[in-house]
């Protein structure tokens, strides 16, 4: 899922894309204004992607429906890690590939 960043603390408030596991119901497409409901990947109160090794940093970090500052920090040390050229590089892909289904 397309998510959009802003960084309101930041001095220059950075502004930017990010790809982040979906909500459920909005698979392929841009997350909804003000994010709510829960990961696509968890099921049957079990995180699908667990048992795989492949499940995201927020999730491993921050339960999937949990909130607070701890999910906030991470978060944005998730927001900050796709503020660059190569990951700004992997949004221009994932728009061109699914932009017809998102937009």
């Amino acid at each position: 899922m397309l998510d959009h960043y802003y960084d309101r603390d930041a001095v220059d408030q950075h502004e930017f894309d990010i790809l982040t596991p979906a909500v459920a119901g909005y698979e392929q497409q841009h997350a909804p204004f003000g994010l709510v409901g829960v990961c696509t990947f968890f099921k049957d109160e079990r995180c699908k992607l667990h048992n795989l090794g492949l499940k995201p940093k927020e999730g491993r970090e921050v339960w999937c429906r949990q909130s607070g500052d701890k999910a906030n920090a991470i978060h944005h040390h998730i927001g900050m890690l796709w503020n660059n050229a190569g990951a700004q590089s992997i949004i221009d892909l994932w728009n061109n590939t699914y932009k017809a289904s998102c937009c």
